[in-house]
């Protein structure tokens, strides 16, 4: 059976806060399990952003698209800015509970958002497709708060 964009996309968020949950005891596991943890760690955000990018064309029209991919990478910055300036003196372990519940949200998110997905399916896809020029313009939030000085 099919599972879907969004389900795949949780589903490999909480993996990644599973395994995240996995490397807490960091101290007392041994290189090489520390290491396959961390594999699969990296293995459930690699999958989840993928999911993101494969996502995004059908939860987004068109003229958001891009803004909406941006905002999320924007945040996802700032995320990182954030956990850089953790102070050097103080253990890792609270960062990573962090991480955990920033992975387990996000997956628990998207699994949610699954139901709805699942009933509009492809909806701003086939609106995308069926537009003319003059309606996907006009339906742009730029264009409607005159902030495009040019049309073309």
């Amino acid at each position: 059976k099919f599972v879907g964009t969004w389900k795949a996309q949780g589903w490999f968020f909480i993996l990644a806060a599973v395994a995240q949950l996995g490397i807490l005891p960091m101290d007392a596991l041994p290189i090489q399990v520390l290491g396959a943890i961390d594999f699969i760690l990296r293995m459930g955000c690699m999958g989840a952003t993928s999911a993101t990018y494969v996502a995004t064309p059908i939860a987004y029209p068109t003229h958001i698209r891009g803004t909406a991919n941006g905002f999320c990478y924007a945040i996802g910055r700032l995320g990182a800015i954030g956990a850089s300036l953790w102070p050097a003196n103080f253990p890792l372990q609270p960062q990573i509970v962090v991480y955990f519940f920033a992975n387990a949200i996000a997956g628990i998110s998207s699994l949610v958002y699954a139901r709805t997905a699942e009933k509009e399916g492809f909806q701003e896809v086939k609106n995308d497709l069926t537009a003319s020029n003059l309606e996907r313009r006009q339906s742009s939030i730029i264009r409607s708060k005159g902030l495009a000085s040019v049309g073309a």
